[in-house]
């Protein structure tokens, strides 16, 4: 009997080890896509972006005013870069934030020209209409040398963020797709704002705020029953409280799913056998009942 006690232990034990480990592999998948690590990765982010022309061809490149605007209310919400964990080699992660500007009030740097560090630029020409006399129509052609981009991935894994995330800024953002801000200093509640990313954010991750920041408060369930596109959504390791909204079970297309070491309770809600896509999900160290809900 104490023998077959000390199998199942280490048969636990193993799984578990499995468990961490398969986790571990997938956060560093993901990290390296959001973290190029050579220049060569660098250029083939840059050649994959979709867009018509591209960065790299000798244009001028350019944030949109408006999501320059929101990076600067993100920037002054979590810090002012004061005590973030700047990458020092530039040339494999990119420059810092820097919101200069001239007298006039025109920003001096550009996110999506420099690379700044954990910012993702997609880019495409602006276009203006040209009158054809010889055939009487009106033709789209490339305005200039000028590209329009936008912010698609904001990545800053442990970077020494601290404050809340800022109720005005992501509405700019149209076209983010991967917000992914895990073991940093952030505190607070779950802001609404996130959800106008509805049709575009893939990746949330607001993973290990909970050592040193206080991410805390029930998940707003209208906002959360918003986020469609979600494939990736980690909260783990924070503070949240209260049951597990209903709404969760509208995210289709979520593949990943990580609550565990949060305060939640309640029991786990039915909806959450919706979720035909999810491959992983793990809700451990909660107060939540009913985990059999999920088969």
């Amino acid at each position: 009997m104490t023998l077959l006690v000390v199998v199942m232990v280490s048969l636990a034990i193993m799984l578990l080890a499995l468990s961490a480990a398969a986790e571990e592999d997938f956060d560093r998948s993901l990290e390296l896509e959001m973290y190029p690590r050579t220049q060569d990765q660098i250029q083939w982010a840059l050649a994959s972006l979709p867009s018509s022309g591209g960065q790299g061809q000798g244009q001028s490149v350019q944030l949109t005013l408006s999501e320059m605007k929101a990076l600067g209310v993100l920037y002054s919400a979590l810090g002012s870069g004061v005590k973030w964990k700047w990458q020092s080699n530039v040339t494999t992660y990119g420059m810092r934030w820097n919101f200069s500007q001239t007298q006039q009030g025109s920003y001096l740097h550009d996110p999506c020209a420099e690379l700044w560090q954990g910012v993702y630029c997609s880019c495409k020409y602006t276009m203006r209409p040209v009158f054809k006399s010889d055939f009487y129509y009106y033709d789209d052609v490339p305005q200039g040398d000028t590209s329009l981009c936008s912010v698609v991935k904001i990545g800053l894994v442990n970077f020494g963020l601290s404050g809340t995330l800022p109720n005005a800024a992501f509405s700019a953002f149209k076209n983010l797709t991967h917000l992914y801000l895990p073991q940093n200093k952030i505190r607070g509640n779950f802001t609404t704002s996130l959800c106008t990313l509805s049709t575009s954010l893939r990746t949330l991750s607001l993973l290990g705020n909970k050592v040193t920041g206080k991410l805390t408060g029930k998940l707003p369930s209208s906002c959360v029953g918003r986020l469609t596109n979600l494939e990736i959504f980690y909260l783990a390791y924070n503070s949240f409280s209260g049951s597990l909204p209903s709404s969760i079970g509208q995210l289709t297309r979520l593949k990943f799913l990580r609550i565990k070491k949060n305060r939640f309770t309640g029991t786990l809600p039915s909806s959450i056998g919706n979720l035909g896509s999810l491959s992983y999900f793990s809700l451990g160290i909660n107060s939540i009942k009913g985990k059999s809900a999920m088969s």
